[in-house]
């Protein structure tokens, strides 16, 4: 998994980004049927509950979201135009047009792999790490992605 000081020194090249987080991301990974009959919980309604999709804290599931983000992204990763660590995503660019060129090519393979964002936690800055804006609190209009 890439280390903080990585993603912060990739961040720092860009002028323009995308902070995004996936949408309930181990949710979004379905289990094999085979590895279905491990996933099984006891209900006190004299039932069982067996899980089809990935949790938080299922054995391999942090492995199996890492190497999923790998097949994804991992070609924009290695051309340095998104950072990730865990299902944070960092989307950025040095010009407006690279920025957005970048961006729509994340959210096309996101959308080719069924993959979704949380709207609410994607921010979009006109500025580097370190950097402060001209004014403290710009319009959120500049910063925030409003769609759900």
């Amino acid at each position: 998994m890439p280390d903080v000081d990585g993603v912060l020194h990739e961040m720092g090249k860009w002028k323009y980004m995308v902070f995004a987080d996936l949408l309930k991301s181990f949710y979004q990974i379905p289990l094999a049927i085979s590895s279905m009959k491990y996933c099984g919980v006891v209900t006190p309604f004299k039932g069982i509950r067996v899980y089809t999709r990935s949790a938080m804290g299922m054995p391999g599931s942090e492995t199996c979201l890492k190497e999923l983000m790998s097949r994804v992204l991992g070609d924009l990763i290695q051309e340095g135009c998104v950072a990730r660590i865990a299902d944070n995503l960092y989307i950025g660019g040095n010009s407006p047009t690279e920025f957005l060129d970048n961006w729509r090519r994340v959210l096309t393979l996101l959308q080719k792999n069924n993959l979704r964002l949380s709207a609410v936690k994607t921010i979009i800055r006109p500025m580097c790490i370190g950097r402060q804006p001209e004014h403290h609190n710009p319009p959120a209009s500049r910063c925030l992605m409003d769609s759900d």
